[in-house]
């Protein structure tokens, strides 16, 4: 008698827009929790790692820290950003495979990530501003800033907005490297300019604030 052949995983998800996608791996979801590697084998090849920085994103796209989740999230995204500065196709390291999405925060994320897909659709052009995403040099220097917004991403502040602004960031990223759409590319630079802007002044206040109060007390 002839073993039953063993089911492997379903095939990915057709490569079709980005709101659409998110929607069907919510189907393919059903009710359960999912783990980010079995994520990975249901996206399209083409856009995989602009929607697992998305996934890993959108839950800091509030001016809210999370605890716990930062800085394993923020290292994951740095690891594509790596792949993608040396010129090789991204992989996420095992540690964040084996994150699981349980199926609740899996709806809030693919609510919150159509919520940003029908806004942009509505703007995206593929082919704009191509010079900031076609080159190598360009697609070294996405790598480059998704590296930047990865790392800002992970840092254990629990100071408002200093997870938000690099995740907005990333955002804007990953969904013009998956579109083609080098505008949204540029928006991403800009806001991950001024994260780093953000933490700068930060810095800047709470050491203005530490010496002011040092001198009042100690003179």
């Amino acid at each position: 008698m002839t073993p039953a052949p063993t089911a492997g995983p379903p095939p990915p998800i057709p490569d079709l827009n980005f709101s659409a996608e998110l929607r069907l791996l919510l189907e393919r979801a059903d009710g359960k929790a999912m783990t980010m590697e079995q994520i990975e084998e249901s996206l399209p090849e083409s856009t995989t790692y602009g929607m697992l920085m998305l996934f890993f994103s959108i839950p800091f796209s509030l001016p809210v820290s999370i605890p716990g989740i930062s800085t394993p999230f923020g290292l994951a995204i740095m690891a594509i950003g790596v792949c993608l500065l040396a010129g090789v196709h991204p992989r996420l390291p095992r540690r964040a495979k084996r994150v699981t999405i349980e199926y609740e925060r899996l709806k809030r994320i693919v609510a919150k990530g159509t919520w940003f897909a029908v806004k942009l659709e509505r703007l995206l052009k593929r082919g704009r501003l191509g010079i900031l995403i076609e080159s190598r040099f360009a697609k070294r220097f996405v790598g480059a800033m998704i590296v930047s917004s990865g790392f800002f991403l992970g840092l254990p502040f629990p100071v408002p907005f200093t997870n938000t602004i690099p995740a907005y960031s990333l955002i804007f990223l990953a969904i013009g490297w998956m579109e083609g759409d080098g505008m949204l590319i540029l928006l991403g630079y800009i806001i991950g300019v001024a994260a780093w802007a953000y933490l700068i002044v930060l810095w800047l206040t709470g050491n203005a604030v530490f010496t002011s109060l040092w001198t009042r007390m100690f003179g």
